[in-house]
């Protein structure tokens, strides 16, 4: 006969430094060649997308204030970061979906039947709209 116990727990996080170097050469031709640094990897110093993605997620997806975002990044995984930052981060995210937004509305504009809704939902005690579009797959 034995006895068990669980416990769980989360994982000690912290955020890690890659730092990436670009070698020169000079060829015997006397021309100066350098290495590629990666593709994102374009600043001398920057966040990966890890880390911005977390911000987009608690700013964007949890709506959780842009200040408050940065102080959680602190909190959480002891980096730093500004709320221009957060605010940068929210607005690359845009801009990566903004084609499927452009998508999605050409879907809508093409659609034979569209049913809107919307709905209510609190922020800062405020009441906001959520507005939702469901459409017909039978295009035009």
């Amino acid at each position: 006969m034995s006895e068990t116990r669980q416990v769980f727990d989360l994982p000690v996080v912290k955020y890690e430094v890659t730092e990436h170097h670009a070698m020169q050469a000079i060829c015997s031709c006397g021309q100066v060649h350098t290495g590629q640094f990666p593709a994102g990897v374009n600043a001398a110093v920057q966040y990966g997308p890890r880390a911005l993605a977390a911000m987009v997620h608690l700013n964007q997806n949890h709506a959780v204030p842009v200040q408050r975002t940065a102080a959680l990044m602190k909190d959480f995984f002891d980096l730093p970061v500004s709320q221009a930052t957060v605010v940068k981060a929210a607005q690359a995210g845009a801009d990566i979906l903004q084609p499927t937004v452009d998508y999605i509305g050409q879907a809508v504009a093409n659609s034979t039947v569209a049913h809107a809704d919307e709905t209510g939902i609190r922020v800062v005690k405020k009441v906001h709209w959520l507005h939702a579009v469901a459409i017909s797959s039978t295009p035009r």
